[in-house]
């Protein structure tokens, strides 16, 4: 370590947490002892404005507290980066604020509105056309029937790895939600003693995905959801697998009787022209009576060795 460095967390019972640079220079203070790169804070900065951004269009809101929006955007933050590294158990968010979102006194936030505008008529129209396909028959949310045999096969081979995919992340969900800590407010910052330790296991961190949860009852509804997603694949597997049968028995009746006929006429023929071959075949017997030895032969050609 350079001299004269220290790795000191400043005190957050000391940090206004409504002032967004006391807030923040906080929060770069213990991201600067992380394991994490200035392009992860800013993948976790993208997912949190769009995170919180959809929890608020979903409300229906079309403006909201610009003080409220930037303070649940760096708690996002911050909860995407420590269940990232696994470490939130020990590191909860510091501050607990209550703030109305609907208070536009202060001002109402910019990037909330922009991202609306971007996202809101395509979220909208998402957003109606899949409350009618949630209630439609099953049958329209089947894949298209396979029209040969080996196209069945496929379809089902590939249906049967998309529903391994939900499985194992419905797994993973189950995990966090029965390791999540029933307190959430034990020691802060107890995790980060020693941040070197770390160094090995998180070298190789990969972008954020949106799958980091803030809370237990989103990993448990999430967890849910792939479940109730994998058993629907399961049934589409199933559904394919009935396809696959019909098709080839299908494929079996396609002969019609004249078809059938032919290939009961050229089985005669073979077995026809198998006996007429061996019939004109010569008789061991014979070959033996015509042919002598060879051995013979050539002991007859050669001189004699003796006079």
């Amino acid at each position: 370590m350079a001299p004269g460095k220290t790795n000191t967390v400043p005190d957050p019972t000391k940090v206004n947490p409504l002032s967004p640079d006391a807030r923040r220079q906080y929060m770069h203070a213990c991201f600067r002892m992380l394991p994490i790169s200035s392009d992860l804070r800013q993948q976790a900065r993208t997912k949190a404005i769009e995170l919180q951004s959809k929890h608020l269009a979903e409300k229906g809101l079309r403006d909201v507290n610009v003080v409220y929006f930037e303070y649940h955007v760096d708690a996002t933050i911050w909860r995407l980066i420590f269940n990232r590294l696994s470490m939130i158990k020990n590191n909860p968010w510091p501050w607990t604020v209550s703030l109305d979102e609907n208070d536009l006194s202060q001002g109402t936030s910019s990037v909330f509105r922009e991202w609306r505008q971007s996202h809101g008529p395509s979220g909208e129209t998402q957003e109606g056309s899949s409350t009618p396909r949630s209630k439609a028959p099953r049958s329209q949310h089947q894949a298209p029937v396979p029209q040969t045999l080996a196209e069945a096969e496929q379809m089902a081979r590939e249906a049967r790895e998309r529903a391994n995919e939900l499985e194992l992340e419905a797994f993973r969900l189950e995990r966090i939600a029965r390791q999540w800590p029933a307190d959430d407010k034990a020691s802060r910052f107890g995790g980060l003693a020693n941040p070197q330790a770390h160094h090995p296991r998180y070298s190789g961190l990969q972008p954020l995905d949106g799958r980091e949860f803030m809370s237990l009852e989103e990993a448990g509804r999430a967890a849910t959801e792939l479940k109730k997603e994998s058993d629907a694949k399961s049934l589409e597997i199933k559904d394919i697998s009935m396809k696959v049968t019909s098709t080839s028995r299908a494929m079996k009746r396609s002969l019609t009787g004249g078809e059938e006929r032919d290939a009961e006429n050229l089985s005669n023929e073979d077995t026809s022209m198998s006996v007429s071959s061996s019939s004109k075949r010569p008789r061991p017997e014979n070959t033996a009576a015509v042919d002598p030895p060879s051995e013979v032969g050539d002991s007859q050609d050669e001189p004699s060795a003796h006079p």
